[in-house]
């Protein structure tokens, strides 16, 4: 009995640093995608939704929603989510999301994008949800929030998004794998991002027939490549409405569109307002954070 345990020790330590050694070039490897990432966050604050509250939205950001009493439903992709005290749920973005509630709910609310080159994560991705009570955040991040600092809410997504780590690493191991496979699409968008974009010049340089190219992107992301590229650039249009003063003018003019009209057109078709108005709601709401609904 000792004799097979003596032989089978060194081996075991053997296996046990070369799981440990994978274990390390994983999370090297997933510490270099995390370096690449980018968030930007768009809208979020604290709110008391009365009883019988309800709202249907489908946006092109993910919703993180951290429940701080009360409780609440969304419907999410045909499921139905019940919202509970201590838990944070984030919905991806793209899909349309009903959120309602028969009882007082007190909630933060984040809109943000989490994006490695321009890759969206956790787009075509289920809802993450985690049970965080106890955790000395919930108690300080409402305080953090009404500070109204963009620094500061970006950390706060970032302290979040580290309760999800281990979602997060399973997700990023598949999303590299297709970034490598497009990553020439998404290297044109990072340093040309404008409408006038061809699909057709980048799907030559994959070595794509154009109509094989939007099938396949559309199966491995969930979204078309066209559409991925109006996005891209509704999400630069926003973060310039928000956090700049550029004219309606001057922000068409920098992402390639042809005229103020047709900017002001397609923001609509997508956004459901425009970007005046868009613009007014939203500076609004950030002026108002606290407010009962």
């Amino acid at each position: 009995m000792f004799r097979i345990y003596d032989v089978h020790k060194p081996d075991f330590r053997i296996i046990t640093r070369k799981n440990n050694i994978r274990h390390n070039e994983i999370a090297a490897e997933q510490n270099i995608i995390y370096r690449n990432l980018d968030i930007t966050v768009y809208q979020f604050g604290e709110v008391l939704l009365g009883t019988g509250y309800f709202d249907k939205n489908k946006s092109s950001h993910n919703r993180m929603q951290i429940i701080l009493s009360g409780t609440g439903y969304v419907d999410y992709g045909g499921i139905t989510y019940r919202l509970k005290p201590g838990c944070v749920y984030i919905f991806p973005p793209d899909r349309e999301m009903q959120l309602y509630n028969h009882k007082n709910l007190h909630k933060i609310f984040i809109q943000f994008n989490l994006e490695y080159y321009n890759l969206e994560i956790l787009g075509n991705e289920h809802p993450l949800i985690k049970n965080i009570s106890g955790e000395p955040l919930l108690r300080t991040c409402s305080e953090i929030l009404h500070k109204k600092n963009l620094l500061l809410i970006k950390s706060l997504v970032y302290q979040y998004l580290y309760f999800f780590d281990s979602e997060l690493g399973s997700i990023l191991t598949v999303k590299k794998k297709n970034y490598q496979k497009y990553r020439y699409f998404f290297e044109r968008l990072q340093s040309a991002c404008s409408f006038k974009l061809s699909l057709a010049e980048i799907a030559e340089n994959l070595g794509m027939h154009k109509t094989y190219f939007i099938n396949a992107f559309s199966s491995a992301f969930g979204i078309s490549p066209r559409r991925y590229i109006i996005r891209t650039l509704l999400k630069r249009a926003k973060e310039n409405l928000l956090f700049s003063e550029q004219t309606i003018k001057n922000i068409s003019t920098s992402l390639g569109f042809s005229d103020q009209f047709n900017f002001c057109k397609v923001f609509k078709k997508y956004e459901g307002i425009g970007p005046n108005e868009f613009r007014k709601i939203h500076l609004n709401r950030q002026a108002g954070i606290g407010t009962k609904k």
